[in-house]
Order: C-alpha cells, then structure tokens, then sequence
C-alpha cells in the first residue's frame, strides 16, 4: 500500500512538473496565456500589450497563429500525459511488469520534454516577430508581471498560514 501511494505522489508530482513547465514557461514567452485567458476571463495575454507593444497587424496575425499552434499541440500532450498517467496507476495496481510501468514513465516523461521544447521554441518565434525594441519591453513586461505573482502568492501562502482564504484574483 506504501508503494502504490509513493507510486501515485510521484505520478502527480510528474504531472503537476509538467503543469508548471508548461504554462510557467509558456507564459514566461507569453503564449500560454492565451489559454489563460479562456479558462479565467481577464486574464491578459501578450496581445493584451498590443498598445505598448506597438504590436502591427502582421504581427498580431503572426502571433494568434503561435499561440493558437502552441495551445493546440499543449492541450494534446496534456491529454496524452492524462491518458498515460491512468494507465500507469493501473498498471501499478494490477501488479503489471516493471519494464511495462518503465516504459509507461518514460513514455509520460518524453511527452513533457516535447511540452516544455515547444514552448521554448514558441518563445524564439516570438522573439523572431518582434523587433528588439518590442522584445525588450515584452521582457520587461514580463519581469513585471512575474514579481506581481510571485508576491500574490507569498501573501496567499501567508493568508493560509494565517487560516484566511486567499483572494480569488
């Protein structure tokens, strides 16, 4: 029972690894924010600085096509992870092989390589598509946005200490 619930954290941790790669990462280059956004109405994505920015037409197109391509292909290996990760936990409660349960690991870790690596390379493509004015003030945007969350969550994680719920926002 120790194992199979050892297994299973480590199964979640694994899973909860890609969910931070994927929109940390992501959202670090702006793309998965997008998603963001469908999922918490407000959210702001990298479109949202279409103004500060200067952000063209040709541009804009350019990266609604990014995202959407990067949204599209996350969401799939999400789907894929989600489908191993209960196939794994079978495996492990049914008593499968090691080698079976091995190769089902490996199989859930390449898909989060493949994540984490198209988030990077939608990350380049951007910097493509802007000039180096527009990439430095995205950078610095970015570094904004970043200390802001890191601050809510300090203060959320004190409020939890505290038995306050933290804010919704």
């Amino acid at each position: 029972m120790k194992i199979v619930l050892a297994v299973t954290v480590f199964i979640v941790s694994l899973f909860s690894t890609l969910s931070i790669f994927a929109e940390e990462s992501v959202m670090s280059s702006g793309q998965q924010q997008a998603a963001v956004s469908q999922a918490q109405p407000g959210a702001k994505t990298i479109l949202s600085y279409k103004k500060e920015l200067k952000i063209t037409d040709k541009q804009e197109k350019e990266l609604i096509r990014l995202m959407t391509d990067l949204q599209d292909n996350l969401t799939k290996k999400r789907k894929e992870i989600t489908e191993l990760n209960s196939e794994l936990a079978n495996m492990i409660n049914e008593k499968k092989s090691l080698k079976l349960i091995k190769r089902n690991i490996y199989n859930i870790t390449r898909l989060q390589a493949d994540a984490l690596y198209a988030d990077i390379e939608a990350a380049r493509k951007i910097e493509d598509i802007f000039s180096e004015e527009q990439f430095a003030s995205w950078k610095a945007i970015q570094a904004e946005n970043q200390r802001e969350l890191l601050q809510k969550a300090k203060e959320d994680q004190a409020k939890q200490q505290q038995g306050i719920a933290p804010d919704k926002k």
